[in-house]
This record gives C-alpha cells, sequence and structure tokens, in this order.
C-alpha cells in the first residue's frame, strides 16, 4: 500500500508539472515549532496543525488538541491561525482550522533588499481548513482542504486548494532501546488546485525526514530536511533541528538557502498538568541584509490527555480485578490508589473498593 501510495504522488506531480507558486503567503500558517525549525515539516507535522502542512499527520493524534499561532513582522502584515484536532472513534481524526492574514494600507520598504522603494500594501485573507487523518501501525495517510477568501491579485475570488500526503517511520540507527519507531518519511503534494486560480496545473511537491537521537531519558535531538519542487520547476531545500530537555524545553534552528529569510532560531516551553499538556512556542526571522525584515512568531498548542489517562486507568483496572479474583486484596487496593491519583472520584473505583471491603471481612 504504501508503494502504491507514493507511485500515485510521484505520477500526480508529474501530471501537475507547469505554473508557478502563486499563494506564497499560505506560508504564514505553518505553525511556529515547524517554522523555527526551518520550515521542515513533510516528515514531522503532526497533530491540529497538520491541516496547513502534510496532512497525513493528523493521523498521529491521540486526543484533542488545540493550537493557536500569531505572527508579526514585514513591517505592516499580521497573520493569526487556530486549528483543532478531533479525535474520532472508529476512522483516525478530523482536522479544522481557521487562518486570517492582513495587510493594512501604510508605505514600506521592498523587503527584498533589491532597491528601496515604497508601496501601497492593503489585502485581507481568510483561510479555512479541513482534512482527515489515519493510522495504521506505523503508516500515517491524510488529505486537506484549503479554502481562501483572498484580496491578494486573485480578484476577490473564492479559491480551493487541496494538500494530499502520507508518512511512514521505522527503525534506521537506533541508539535507545525504545519502542518508539526513530525514522520518519514524509511525502505529499501540497497545494494542489481546485478551484478558481488561472493556472490550473500548480501545485508543489514536497518530500522530507525526520531522524531522532536519544541521547539519554532526558535529551532527544531530531535532524529534519526537506526539499519541494513548485510545479516540477523551482527546486528548495531546507534543513532544520530541534533540542529538547527533559521533555519540558525545546530549542530550535532551521537553515533555508533557497528563502529571502534563510535563518530561523525557536524555544519552546511544555507545562504538563493533570489532564492537559501546554506548550508555548517562539520564533524568530533574523534581518540578515539590509531591507530584510525581522519577523517574531508566538504559538500556544493544548493537548488533551482524557483519552490517554483512561487508557492507563483501565489497565490499573484490569489489573485490580485479577488480583481480587487471586485473593490478593493489597495488591489489588495499591492499584486502585493509581487510579485515584488520575481520576479521583471514579465510582468504578469506589464500587471495587466495596468489593474488597466485603471479601476482608
Amino acid at each position: 500500500m504504501f508503494v502504491i501510495t507514493i507511485i500515485l504522488i510521484l505520477s500526480a506531480s508529474l501530471l501537475t508539472a507547469g505554473g508557478e507558486n502563486p499563494v506564497d503567503f499560505l506560508e504564514l500558517t505553518i505553525p511556529v515549532e515547524n517554522k523555527a525549525e526551518g520550515r521542515t515539516y513533510a516528515a514531522s507535522s503532526a497533530g491540529a496543525s497538520a491541516v496547513w502542512l502534510n496532512p497525513a499527520g493528523l493521523g498521529s493524534g491521540y486526543d484533542w488538541e488545540y493550537s493557536i499561532a500569531g505572527m508579526k513582522g514585514f513591517e505592516n502584515l499580521n497573520a493569526f491561525s487556530g486549528s483543532v484536532l478531533v479525535p474520532l472513534k472508529t476512522s483516525g481524526n478530523i482536522g479544522l482550522g481557521l487562518s486570517y492574514i492582513s495587510s493594512s494600507e501604510e508605505n514600506f520598504e521592498n523587503y527584498l533588499g533589491e532597491e528601496i522603494t515604497t508601496q501601497k500594501l492593503n489585502f485581507k485573507n481568510i483561510i479555512l481548513g479541513a482534512g482527515h487523518g489515519i493510522r495504521a501501525r506505523n503508516f500515517l495517510a491524510g488529505i486537506s482542504l484549503k479554502f481562501i477568501k483572498s484580496e491578494l491579485g486573485m480578484d476577490n475570488e473564492i479559491l480551493i486548494l487541496q494538500n494530499i500526503g502520507v508518512r511512514y517511520k521505522f527503525n534506521f540507527l537506533k541508539l535507545n532501546k525504545g519502542s518508539e519507531k526513530n525514522f520518519a518519511l514524509g511525502l505529499f503534494l501540497k497545494d494542489i488546485s481546485i478551484l478558481n486560480y488561472k493556472d490550473s496545473g500548480f501545485c508543489e511537491f514536497r518530500t522530507g525526514l525526520d531522524y531522532q537521537i536519544v541521547i539519554a531519558k532526558s535529551v532527544d535531538i531530531n535532524f529534519f530536511s526537506d526539499i519541494w519542487s513548485y510545479a516540477g520547476k523551482t527546486i528548495g531545500i531546507s534543513f532544520g533541528n530541534r533540542l529538547r530537555l527533559f521533555k519540558i524545553i525545546s530549542f530550535y534552528s532551521g537553515f533555508s538557502p533557497s528563502l529571502v529569510n534563510k535563518l530561523t532560531f525557536g524555544i519552546g516551553v511544555g507545562l504538563k498538568l493533570s489532564k492537559w499538556n501546554i506548550k508555548i512556542d517562539y520564533c524568530i526571522n533574523p534581518a540578515i541584509a539590509e531591507g530584510v525584515p525581522v519577523s517574531h512568531y508566538f504559538g500556544l498548542t493544548i493537548n488533551s490527555l482524557t483519552k490517554a489517562l483512561r487508557s492507563k486507568a483501565e489497565e490499573h483496572y484490569r489489573l485490580a480485578e485479577d488480583f481480587i479474583k487471586k485473593g490478593d486484596y493489597e495488591s489489588a487496593k495499591k492499584e486502585l490508589d493509581e487510579i485515584r491519583k488520575i481520576f479521583p472520584e471514579d465510582k468504578k473505583v469506589s464500587h471495587l473498593t466495596a468489593e474488597i471491603n466485603k471479601k476482608e471481612k
């Protein structure tokens, strides 16, 4: 299945060759973490924000996830995006997103640095995203649509673009004995034009790698690389890495030689609560030449742990019931105590505790 999917994607990329990239402003919807890693997201996109990236990442989530991000840069350009991952019981997850990009009318200098000019820039883009991702062991696949109401060179029309992608994880030069696969390959067709773009042949083919090295339980490093081609013509490449310490703080950096702002740096801080994971990210795209502006990106991601905790509690229930059947009531009580730490007012715990008390008498 994986090989067949790759063949279909490569064939589609050849069929859609032609045109040029019309929607660079969509790169502003990239999540902060992926932006800080040099826009390397083909093999690493995951969770709610994958609705804007490789939609195969939508299949990687296990529970509800919420993500919001904001950007300030390019003199008078601002962007905001939000996304949510909705887990389904039988067929993967659904991703939904909303993005708003605008520029107020004011003078600004040509950020390409070729010559200093001033001009008026005034536009608003509203983007809706929707996608579906599935997972079968280490294989993920997904599809997403972006509905765009734009005022930037598109005559105020509605533009519809589609993403189709796959991702596969396996072991490669693994240094630790953990069960998690440490190498990922991602492939997808990005921004396939479906409606109202003058060049219906436009499409971007993107492929990437994500390689993880676990030095210790508290330290891991990811190395990323992406290669992309706009409609079979322009080819670009990006590199990135992430250093994560104690699963709490992350440092990001990226380099994209084909972009105006080549360097990116960032930091992320995570906080684990009783039933939620919260992560705050910041990325800076520094000025590397005269006329090239500094850009700042901020992001917030919230993961619900309810389903994961419920799964953990079910395992403690199973052990407690086994111990009760064996007459080992002390071990059963210890398992129930573990459940109380997760769900203090769980009725099933009270019922099993009452059953143990009755048997001990």
